[in-house]
């Protein structure tokens, strides 16, 4: 149905057009009443040439409070108007490459004064003469003269105009000192803060606008017949279709399928081409062998997938599942395997573990852009405990990623010690793991007494290691942190020493030709952080390095690392990391307190909720489900306390000696600690509780 627009339809002035002004724009003025609210917000959010229909809805909503005016000669209503919408978002700039007459004419007019000082606009449309320069410009251009023939006429110089639009009899104009006027004895005087070169540009944009007029209507119709066939019913569009899968004798298989369109969607399933009446949903889960496919319909019509195959494995007690037998990869890909009585399955590629998954269903996210273009074989190994149960057969896969870009290292050739770059006691060095192969080798002599610290600053979306060797090649130690996270390692004698950057997994690992690492070795390095906030160490745990200037409000210390409290609320660790102890959570932040146990540590934010990270053997880094409102934390040997607002103390971890069960009715604490097997607290009256294992009384309190 076409809908004639009036000229022009006004709705309430406002320089913000709420989502339901939206919604019933769309059901009044286009009337488009068939579609439920809920269709025309989910469309609204979609695109029409890449600009949302929602801020074509804003515009057609408030253009008409600038249309208007323009139409009745208003000019200064017109650009006020246009300002109020651009500034309150009514009128996106987007819409100026909308490549509509009717909506880009408007919307370069509502931008041109934000991007040319909005204040000297708001004071220039104050003053007469802004109206009347612009009819002047109206007026020429009406008559047929161009933009650069305006600003070509010359002083005294005579030029046509439209009479209709300067309202009078007169229909040539002048030029002034380079401004327009009706004439030599009716001058209009020049716009307050522009040159006549300046104004007269933003002239051409209330003429493009005033031009644009006749394409509104137009132009609405166009954005109102997309917008009903982006949201009218369709037959579903099947987004992500059921895959084959290969279980263990006994296990099931789960085929999911997801539609795209107008709901409510049926699905109808079949199993070997027959159908199987009692499945009806998205989901279909399935043992025996055979192939499978669902039919997705609405009231438009019926789409099938394609047929999913299940395989049942028999006698192998761990089979990767996904992907297929020679299957082609690119990009990241979910490797998942199903076990028998296993507690984890770890997951190798070309023969090098690469994850580790402890509960079902066993998966692994592989980023294959770190494994090189062509073949490559999967395998999966099952254990029960330390118990190996078996290991699959070799699921052979290709690798084709795009090309990467080149990769500019100014230290290569450095792929061997043979070749390593020689770094200076003290210095620093910059360098790219240029492909999943790449590693990089430094050369360092040590001829000055103390430690000696390797710092790595990783890039952020990078998984890097850092490794040293002694004169000998022999392996020294190794830093091997999370992602993004710095790498740091320390030796304390004199000698040759290699230091070796790489990508994690070593030979298919990450890495980046465009974002850089960044080396030094310091000598007797072990202040941490800038002026009135730096850490001291001192031990045979160096501190990593960090940023100059960087403060720190806080530490702790666990059997074998360390944490430290930045003043940005995010947390630095460093030392021993068999357990995970030293592996802040990626993202973590808003921390106001740490705590460190044996081999867990813990956080306190800012919202009083906990986090924490390591070692969870006993359930010490399982924080209860659901705790809030904690004011402090303390870390004991493998065990947990919290002190919460009201006064009362939660705990958790290990209870072998009571050291986590709080005595019954303790409350109006305000201090907390936590030692290897037992625990204090401090009560508001200040008399101190304790609880725990009682070896040389230690929970006696005098």
């Amino acid at each position: 149905m076409a809908v004639a627009f009036s000229m022009f339809l006004l709705w309430p002035a406002h320089a913000e057009v709420t989502r339901q002004e939206q919604i019933n724009f769309v059901k009044d003025a286009w009337d488009l009443t068939d579609l439920t609210d809920s269709v025309i917000s989910t469309t609204l959010d979609t695109s029409y040439s890449g600009i949302p229909y929602k801020d074509f809805v804003s515009y057609f909503f408030v253009a008409p409070e600038i249309l208007n005016p323009l139409a009745n000669g208003d000019y200064k209503t017109a650009g006020t108007r246009a300002v109020d919408f651009a500034t309150g978002e009514a009128i996106s700039a987007l819409l100026a490459n909308a490549g509509l007459a009717g909506v880009v004419a408007p919307a370069k007019l509502a931008a041109w004064p934000i991007q040319h000082s909005l204040s000297l606009f708001q004071n220039a449309v104050t003053e007469a003469s802004f109206k009347n320069q612009i009819k002047l410009y109206l007026a020429a251009r009406s008559a047929g003269n161009s933009y650069s023939a305006i600003l070509a006429l010359g002083d005294g110089d005579v030029m046509s105009a439209d009479k209709e639009i300067l309202g009078n009899q007169r229909d040539i104009i002048t030029k002034l000192n380079g401004w327009l006027a009706f004439g030599t004895s009716y001058l209009v005087g020049p716009v307050p803060g522009y040159t006549p070169d300046d104004f007269y540009d933003y002239a051409e944009r209330q003429w493009q606008a005033y031009s644009a007029i006749d394409r509104y209507a137009a132009d609405q119709e166009i954005i109102r017949d997309a917008f009903r066939a982006a949201a009218a019913p369709q037959k579903p569009v099947i987004i992500q279709q059921p895959q084959d899968a290969i279980v263990g004798s006994g296990e099931n298989a789960t085929f999911t399928v997801v539609a795209s369109g107008t709901g409510p969607f049926s699905y109808v399933w079949r199993f070997n081409g027959a159908i199987l009446p009692a499945a009806a949903a998205a989901s279909l889960t399935a043992t025996a062998p055979g192939e499978y496919k669902v039919e997705v319909s609405n009231g438009a019509g019926t789409t099938p997938s394609r047929i999913a195959t299940l395989t049942v494995s028999t006698g192998e007690p761990v089979v990767i599942t996904t992907p297929t037998p020679n299957a082609t990869l690119s990009g990241s890909f979910i490797v998942r395997a199903s076990a028998t009585g296993a507690t984890k399955v770890e997951f190798f590629l070309d023969g090098v573990r690469q994850a580790t998954d402890s509960a079902a269903p066993y998966a692994w996210t592989w980023n294959t852009i770190s494994a090189a273009n062509g073949q490559h074989t999967l395998t999966a190994k099952a254990y029960d405990g330390a118990t190996l149960l078996g290991t699959s057969a070799g699921m052979p896969v290709t690798v084709n990623n795009a090309p990467t870009s080149p990769c500019n290292d100014p230290a290569e050739p450095n792929n061997s010690s043979l070749t390593a770059t020689t770094l200076a006691v003290g210095g620093s060095a910059s360098g790219y793991v240029c492909s999943a192969t790449d590693v990089d080798w430094f050369k360092v002599t040590v001829t000055g007494t103390g430690p000696l610290t390797f710092n790595l600053t990783v890039p952020a979306q990078n998984d890097y290691d850092l490794e040293l060797f002694g004169p000998d090649f022999t392996f020294v130690k190794g830093s091997y942190r999370d992602v993004g996270q710095s790498e740091s390692a320390t030796v304390n004698q004199l000698g040759t020493y290699y230091a070796r950057v790489y990508g994690y997994p070593v030979g298919s690992g990450s890495f980046s030709t465009t974002i850089p690492y960044a080396l030094n070795c310091l000598l007797n390095g072990t202040n941490l952080g800038g002026p009135g906030g730096t850490v001291v160490s001192w031990g045979i745990i160096a501190i990593p390095y960090v940023e100059p200037g960087t403060r720190f409000t806080a530490i702790a210390a666990g059997v074998d690392y360390s944490l430290a409290l930045k003043n940005d609320g995010t947390v630095v660790a460093w030392g021993a990391n068999d357990y995970g102890q030293s592996r802040v959570p990626q993202g973590l932040s808003g921390v106001t307190a740490i705590s460190a146990g044996l081999y867990h540590s813990l956080a306190l934010k800012n919202d009083g909720t906990v986090v924490a990270w390591g070692w969870n053997e006993y359930g010490q880094s399982a924080v209860p489900a659901g705790l809030s409102g904690v004011t402090a934390i303390a870390a004991g040997g493998n065990h947990s306390l919290a002190l919460k607002n009201d006064g009362t103390v939660v705990a958790w971890g290990w209870n072998e000696y009571g050291q986590s069960a709080v005595p019954a009715g303790l409350s109006g604490v305000t201090s907390i600690a936590a030692g290897a097997w037992h625990s204090l607290a401090l009560k508001s009256e200040g008399t101190v509780i304790a609880w725990g294992y009682d070896g040389s009384g230690r929970i006696t309190v005098p």
